[in-house]
């Protein structure tokens, strides 16, 4: 047992005791082994938690060679999205060289009165059919509906449009055309 003097009195107080006995005051322990162990054990599982919670991803430093190796990498990845865009500028331009005869196309479907007419907007096309397009065959349908579908993508600059045919007597919804279900395809209404 230690004596250590009082902090409030200036008395002589024993190490164990929670208060002075001579004012009342009370007597704060120094820490000790046991309390300092338990301090850095403590701050050791906090500090591996804190590790752990920022995920399994450690910060090493990147070698030259790394360096080198991604910048290579960044690059080359670069050089194919310029080359797909310059692929898909490509493709649309040869695609806009067949716009003339596509709409020359239409017309004549038109005039000879397979269609009634045909609605463009932005992304969707409504071709208004008459009864000499129901005497063509399936293939013959899909592939003048294809036409239309080609001229609306060109224009739009999207595959990802529809044609709806839709009966230019009743207005009934007849088929559709695009690549919703299983790719390209007529999908007629019963």
């Amino acid at each position: 047992m230690a004596l250590r003097k009082c902090r409030e009195c200036g008395n002589q107080v024993s190490s164990r005791a929670a208060t002075c006995p001579h004012c009342g005051a009370s007597v704060k322990k120094k820490p000790g082994c046991l309390s300092n162990l338990l301090a850095a054990v403590l701050l050791v599982v906090l500090a591996g938690w804190g590790i752990k919670s920022c995920g399994d991803r450690v910060f090493v430093p990147e070698t030259p060679e790394q360096a080198e190796k991604r910048r290579q990498d960044e690059a080359a990845r670069a050089e194919k999205r310029k080359q797909e865009e310059a692929a898909r500028a490509e493709k649309w331009k040869q695609e806009e060289a067949k716009q003339p005869e596509r709409k020359k196309l239409i017309q004549k479907l038109i005039d000879q009165g397979v269609f009634r007419k045909v609605d463009f907007r932005e992304r969707a096309a409504t071709i208004w059919v008459d009864s000499p397009f129901y005497l063509l065959d399936f293939e013959a349908k899909q592939d003048f509906c294809s036409v239309v579908y080609a001229y609306l993508a060109t224009n739009a600059r999207d595959e990802l449009v529809v044609v709806t045919l839709k009966d230019a007597l009743t207005g009934n919804t007849v088929g559709d055309y695009g690549q919703q279900w299983t790719g390209f395809g007529l999908k007629m209404k019963p």
